[in-house]
């Protein structure tokens, strides 16, 4: 007998949100981050965004995977216009980073 395919990361994401359960940094996080990258992979570059500027609004912690996945969803979509902004926030993201662990060294 097979087993059905588990739900994916985006689904089970919006079934917790649908269920109320509030975003905890520490748990949420990795779903958000699967749902994109599920997104990527499949080019539905809208979705991807939307969940993108949610992690965003919840001040989770974007990673270069997330925004390279993002990107990458954007451009698979068809949308290099898109791709090119989430490129350039990753490296202005990365840039930040840099320099906040660079000011703090001196410290």
């Amino acid at each position: 007998r097979q087993m059905a395919a588990p739900p994916s990361a985006a689904t089970v994401l919006r079934q917790m949100e649908a269920a109320g359960v509030p975003p905890k940094q520490n748990r949420c996080q990795r779903a958000y981050q699967l749902a994109v990258e599920e997104y990527s992979d499949t080019g539905q570059w809208r979705e991807a965004l939307s969940i993108f500027r949610d992690m965003e609004a919840k001040h989770f912690p974007l990673t270069a995977i997330t925004y390279r996945n993002v990107a990458l969803a954007c451009e698979r979509g068809g949308n290099q216009d898109c791709a090119d902004v989430v490129w350039e926030q990753m490296e202005l993201h990365t840039m930040r980073k840099y320099v906040k662990e660079i000011s703090a060294f001196g410290r």
